[in-house]
C-alpha cells in the first residue's frame, strides 16, 4: 500500500486521528490486501470483533507472503486495538509493540500511525498497571507528534 492508500485505510479508527487522504480514484485502484485491511478495520469499528480479527489473520499471512510491510504494520494495529476491545491486554501489548517497531521501520511514511500505536500501547500499559513503562510510552508518542507539528 502507498502512503495515500494507508491514510484512506484507516480514516476512522477508534481513538484515531489520521487525516483522510487521496481520492475515490485512489480507494478504487488499491490492491486487495489493503481493501480487506479496511473492511477488518469497518468491522472492528461496527464492534464485530471476532470477525476483524479472523480478517486481520488472513491479511497477515498473505502480507508475509508478499512482503507488504505497510499492511502488515496496520493490520498488526488494528489487531492490536481489537484485542484490547476483547479483553485480552496481554496480547494487544504484543500487538501494538510489534505495530509500533513494524510503522518505525517504514522510515518516517508513517510517523502518524505509529504515535498512534504507541499511545494504544501506552494506555494498554497503563491498563495493566505499568505504570512507568506506560507512561514512558505516551511521551513517545506526544514527542513524535510534537515533531511533525514543528514540521508543518
Amino acid at each position: 500500500a502507498t502512503k495515500s492508500e494507508t491514510l484512506l485505510l484507516l480514516p476512522n479508527l477508534h481513538g484515531c486521528r489520521v487525516p483522510l487522504k487521496g481520492s475515490l480514484k485512489d480507494f478504487a485502484i488499491m490492491d486487495p490486501l489493503a481493501l480487506r485491511l479496511r473492511l477488518a478495520s469497518l468491522l472492528y469499528q461496527s464492534g464485530a470483533l471476532s470477525q476483524s480479527l479472523d480478517t486481520i489473520k488472513a491479511v497477515e499471512s498473505d502480507a508475509e507472503q508478499l512482503s507488504s510491510r505497510t499492511v502488515l504494520a496496520c493490520s498488526l494495529f488494528i489487531r492490536g486495538k481489537v484485542e484490547w476491545g476483547q479483553g485480552d491486554l496481554s496480547s494487544s501489548k504484543c500487538s501494538l509493540e510489534n505495530a509500533s517497531e513494524a510503522f518505525r521501520r517504514i522510515e518516517g511514511e508513517c510517523s502518524t500511525l505509529r504515535a498512534e500505536a504507541l499511545r494504544s500501547l501506552g494506555m494498554v500499559l497503563l491498563a495493566l498497571n505499568c505504570d512507568s513503562e506506560g507512561s514512558t510510552v505516551l511521551q513517545q508518542a506526544a514527542a513524535i507528534v510534537g515533531q511533525q507539528t514543528r514540521k508543518v
